[in-house]
């Protein structure tokens, strides 16, 4: 008695169909998964970023993973009329080096006070913050205010003024751009993202004279800018940008 498979007792019309060489159905099989792969990479592609800014996010968002306390996990460079070289770790402890910093250390914290101490452990820059409120003061290496600053968020402002209240410059940061105001609301300063830095230009006279690498945004970038000592730029931004 001749054996019987289940494929022999289907109907005529239904085997017609199902005799399909092996070949054409692995060739079909491999066109789904490139379709399936293809689909699947394109719904985890970045769209494309809306603003030149967006760019420079994308750009240094790509920093160091994580590592032990005292490694370097996020590195900021300015060049140009100022020379500095800032380094954040792990635990947000920042080393700076470069113009009018030589062996000088950064030491305390936004909530206190923050300063620069040399190597004998003489204060010779400090801020310092009044409690609950975006105002402080800078002091000179004798206890001297040379500066009252204070921040304005809802017009993403700072001001710098004289001992004396007077007011000396003006910071303004824009979507797109920041500028450093004088005394008179005069625009003296400009910064915009140029090929993934921050470059500050003078105006009028479009002469560039800081590139600014590894900030976050604008916002961190102008604080470099505002025409004051080397040493209270940096407490001003370990202060306000939050590294």
């Amino acid at each position: 008695m001749a054996r019987v498979g289940p494929f022999d007792v289907l109907p005529r019309a239904i085997k017609k169909h199902l005799r399909v060489p092996y070949y054409f159905v692995a060739i079909w099989l491999a066109v789904l998964g490139l379709l399936y792969v293809n689909l699947h990479v394109r719904g985890r592609v970045p769209e494309p970023p809306s603003s030149p800014f967006a760019a420079l996010v994308e750009t240094q968002a790509q920093e160091s993973p994580a590592g032990a306390a005292g490694e370097a996990v996020r590195q900021l460079g300015v060049s140009g009329d100022l020379s500095l070289q800032l380094a954040v770790d792990s635990e947000g402890t920042v080393t700076a080096s470069g113009s009018g910093l030589d062996g000088l250390s950064l030491v305390g914290s936004p909530e206190e006070e923050l300063r620069f101490r040399d190597a004998s452990g003489k204060t010779r820059f400090r801020l310092k913050l009044k409690d609950g409120v975006d105002k402080g003061k800078l002091y000179d290496a004798e206890g001297t205010v040379l500066y009252r600053v204070k921040t304005d968020d809802a017009e993403n402002k700072l001001k710098i003024r004289r001992p004396d209240n007077r007011d000396l410059f003006r910071v303004k940061v824009k979507d797109d751009k920041f500028n450093v105001l004088n005394a008179a609301g005069v625009r003296i300063l400009k910064g915009k993202v140029k090929n993934g830095q921050i470059v500050v230009r003078t105006d009028p006279g479009e002469k560039t004279v800081l590139r600014i690498d590894g900030a976050r945004d604008l916002d961190e970038a102008s604080f470099f800018a505002i025409p004051i000592e080397a040493p209270f730029r940096i407490l001003l931004w370990r202060a306000f940008a939050s590294p």
